[in-house]
């Protein structure tokens, strides 16, 4: 049924550099399990709230959502400073998608 829905970010990790400028940063969100259903950037949410953080979401041909992210200089310095911010993702009736902003480096993979 609906509950065999997920929402899957690629990738689900983020590197921010601190930057004078606004840092952009692109990823993609796939629904698996629910063949057919097109994401619809209106039904996108992500949590928390976070000033600083703009996001935009279109449609992909296959049915997905390419999404920029927009880290403000104040955001990417936060990060820097406090640690990697973990967002989730979420859409109507699916499992959400987890996804951390994080500082450059600060994985080893």
């Amino acid at each position: 049924g609906r509950a065999g829905s997920e929402l899957f970010a690629v990738p689900s990790a983020l590197a921010v550099p601190v930057s004078e400028e606004p840092v952009v940063r692109t990823l993609r969100l796939r629904l698996s399990g629910s063949r057919g259903r097109k994401l619809a950037p209106a039904e996108l949410r992500i949590l928390p709230e976070t000033e600083g953080l703009g996001v935009r979401a279109e449609t992909e041909p296959g049915g997905g959502l390419a999404v920029s992210i927009t880290v403000s200089p104040g955001l990417a310095k936060r990060i820097a400073g406090g640690g990697p911010l973990p967002l989730t993702f979420a859409v109507p009736g699916a499992a959400s998608a987890a996804v951390v902003l994080q500082p450059p480096g600060a994985s080893a993979k």
